[in-house]
C-alpha cells in the first residue's frame, strides 16, 4: 500500500486517500442534521459580512434553481425577512437543517457553498500533530 494514506472521516471511519488528492469535505447528507445546522450558523457568523452575504447569495441561488421555492420555505420556518440578503446566519442555518431533512438530494445544488463553509474532518496526520508536545 505504498503511495496511500490513511485518514478519518467525521464519523471516526478510516479511508484511504491517495496523496496529492484533496481530502473530503463532510458529507452534508450523512450528518446529523442539527450538527449541520449548528456548523453552518458558526461558519456564516465567523466570517465577514460581505463574504456572508456572498456565501447566503450563492446558497440561496443554488436552493431556487433546485426548485426550493425559498419564500415559502422561509415563512414555513417563521423567518418573515423581505429579502434573502436580510436572512441572518440563523436563518440561513434553518433554512439548511429544513433542506437536509426534507429533501437531502437539494443539498448537492449548494454543495461548492456548502464545502467552503464546512471544514473538511482531521486527517491522522493532524490528529498525531496535535498530541506531539514541544521543547521548552
Amino acid at each position: 500500500m505504498s503511495g496511500i494514506r490513511r485518514i478519518n472521516t467525521h464519523r471516526n471511519v478510516a479511508r484511504l486517500v491517495r496523496p496529492g488528492q484533496s481530502q473530503p469535505a463532510v458529507n452534508p447528507i450523512v450528518m446529523d442534521a442539527d450538527e449541520l445546522r449548528d456548523k453552518v450558523r458558526d461558519s456564516l457568523l465567523a466570517r465577514k459580512f460581505e463574504d456572508r452575504a456572498v456565501l447566503t447569495g450563492r446558497i440561496a441561488t443554488g436552493l431556487g434553481k433546485a426548485g426550493l421555492n425559498i419564500g415559502a420555505t422561509a415563512v414555513l420556518l417563521g423567518i418573515h425577512q423581505e429579502a434573502i440578503n436580510d436572512f441572518t446566519p440563523s436563518d440561513i442555518a434553518h433554512l439548511i437543517r429544513y433542506v437536509r431533512i426534507n429533501n437531502p438530494g437539494l443539498l448537492k445544488a449548494v454543495s461548492d457553498a456548502l464545502n467552503e463553509l464546512l471544514p473538511a474532518p482531521p486527517t491522522v496526520a493532524d490528529h498525531a500533530a496535535s498530541r506531539t508536545r514541544k521543547a521548552a
